[in-house]
């Protein structure tokens, strides 16, 4: 659990804790596009097709053409990059001042918590594609990004804040996101004749955790 400490006074300190995002935490983050994934197919003369996304969850589902082709992973194309101060919700505090004088909230936290990124298309579910996205990433940004983390415990004071009378404090806890999006690229051949049959792309896209950046959201209402 996190800690809030009411310095100098003798009321009962009793914050509320979570480490379920608000729709306020949540209106901080850069969502993922939430429009359907796109893929397509590209034949060996080149003509390119619009085509469903393959099932690669089901080990079974190797081909969308005629259940001969099996496809294997080639690369990652990014596309775009950007970052976000507030992607990751790590906790957050709050306490309402019910003193006669202000109070300063103290935040410490005493156990870990874990954080993971977010993904889109097939990144939850093709291990390679994962890997290269997080390679790119790191590329992009440096070494300290992750795809998941732990915020570990502190012995320490994290950050405060000065809690008005009648006023509610709240201080929420964040490790910044980088952002990749692109698609995937997988090389299909013909499982009973090992001819090629062209290759197929997939839309894919990740945020990162920037494990080094922990920033703060501090609110008065």
């Amino acid at each position: 659990m996190w800690k809030c400490l009411c310095v100098e006074s003798s009321q009962s300190c009793t914050p509320a804790y979570s480490v379920i995002p608000s729709e306020y935490h949540l209106s901080l983050m850069n969502h993922c596009q939430e429009t359907p994934v796109r893929a397509w197919f590209v034949d060996n003369e080149g003509n390119r097709t619009e085509v469903k996304p393959i099932n690669m969850s089901n080990p079974n589902a190797r081909s969308f053409i005629d259940g001969r082709v099996e496809w294997t992973f080639l690369r990652y194309e990014q596309n775009v990059t950007k970052e976000n101060r507030y992607q990751h919700f790590v906790s957050s505090c709050s306490w309402r001042n019910r003193g006669t004088v202000p109070m300063t909230m103290h935040y410490t936290q005493e156990s870990t918590t874990t954080t993971s990124w977010q993904v889109n298309g097939k990144v939850d579910v093709e291990t390679d594609l994962a890997v290269a996205i997080l390679n790119q990433l790191k590329v992009e940004f440096g070494t300290n990004i992750v795809k998941s983390t732990v915020t570990s415990q502190s012995d320490k004071i994290e950050t405060d804040l000065i809690v008005p009378v009648g006023k509610t404090g709240e201080i929420s806890k964040y490790y910044a996101g980088k952002y990749s999006g692109g698609q995937g690229v997988w090389t299909g051949v013909d499982i009973f004749s090992g001819t090629s049959r062209g290759t197929y792309y997939e839309e894919a896209s990740a945020w990162g955790v920037a494990k080094n950046e922990v920033n703060w959201d501090f609110n008065v209402f």
